[in-house]
């Protein structure tokens, strides 16, 4: 029994290791693995990854920098994890003229595509091919 035991709790304390710190974002191999599930299923809904945007970003960014996320709270959870203090903001149409320097989004059901659609992809936080977060980039001529 207790091998039984085991043997049925293993491969989620093994998942659990292999995706640190997205541990939430698990599911079994009935539905393709968590590295599979773009567009079916919820993955990042926590915003954990808005950290690692943060952290990506902190040499390329200072207290002048402008960025656009979705809600006040990513803001809150990307700031906590950048040595700068940017300038966030939330409305995507609030001054047409003036795009903001960095775009980071939540990959949930299709808003990496929607938000600031014309601006480059500059890089994806993913598990697997799943991706988390994307941060775009204005090209700055």
């Amino acid at each position: 029994r207790v091998l039984i035991g085991a043997a049925c709790i293993l491969p989620g304390i093994a998942a659990s290791f292999m995706h640190h710190p997205y541990q939430y974002v698990y599911y079994n191999g009935l539905v393709g693995w968590s590295s599979h599930i773009h567009g079916r299923f919820e993955a990042d809904y926590w915003g954990t990854s808005m950290c690692a945007a943060g952290r990506y970003l902190d040499d390329e960014i200072d207290n002048d920098t402008s960025i656009f996320v979705v809600t006040h709270i990513l803001g809150m959870l990307m700031d906590r994890c950048t040595a700068a203090s940017p300038h966030f903001f939330y409305d995507e149409g609030a001054d047409p003229e003036n795009q903001p320097d960095y775009a980071v989004v939540l990959a949930r059901w299709g808003a990496e595509e929607y938000f600031y659609s014309d601006l480059h992809v500059a890089h994806t936080i993913t598990i697997g091919e799943t991706p988390l977060a994307v941060i775009r980039k204005a090209s700055k001529d």
